[in-house]
């Protein structure tokens, strides 16, 4: 069962990434949803993270901290 909600949760995160992407450029989506979706992304790569839990991990939880908290902050944007 947690391999099968892993799964989709990888899913979900590599697709709200590749909408982040698009977002950044303006392709299809509105810029203004790169932040919204950033964040999103963060949560599902963090929900995946705990799903398959090894020491090994732990910088994947660093880096999406840092994402959240550049994003909210505005200190990171796209250009």
């Amino acid at each position: 069962l947690v391999r099968t909600i892993g799964l989709a949760v990888m899913a979900v995160t590599f697709a709200l990434s590749v909408l982040a992407a698009l977002a950044t450029a303006g392709i299809l989506l509105p810029a203004e949803w790169w932040g919204p979706l950033m964040v999103a992304t963060a949560l599902a790569s963090t929900l995946t993270l705990v799903l398959f839990w090894s020491p090994a991990l732990l910088i994947g939880f660093a880096i999406n901290a840092a994402m959240v908290v550049l994003v909210v902050s505005g200190t990171w944007s796209p250009a």
